[in-house]
């Protein structure tokens, strides 16, 4: 299955560290976000108030609602900051 290999995981992270940030266009994104610090499904579930099944699902889609992606930042212990920039013609 895409993104649940250890191999696969270690490869994203290689090349999160290289370029130095998360893409929320990979599914499994925010899934190493949350390993990354150290927090399981089921912790992480709990904090949401959903299911571990739910927590799995949620951090496989690519297409995020700004409220969801907000709450899920926020239970990880963070703040989320969206910034835009526009280039000029």
């Amino acid at each position: 299955m895409y993104g649940t290999s250890a191999l696969w995981r270690a490869y994203l992270e290689r090349r999160r560290a290289a370029v130095g940030g998360y893409d929320l266009n990979e599914p499994s994104s925010l899934g190493v976000l949350r390993r990354n610090l150290g927090i399981t499904q089921t912790e992480l579930a709990s904090r949401l108030r959903i299911s571990q099944s739910d927590l799995s699902k949620l951090e496989r889609r690519v297409d995020w609602r700004l409220s969801t992606l907000r709450r899920y930042i926020a239970a990880l212990g963070g703040d989320l900051r969206l910034t835009a920039i526009f280039r000029r013609r």
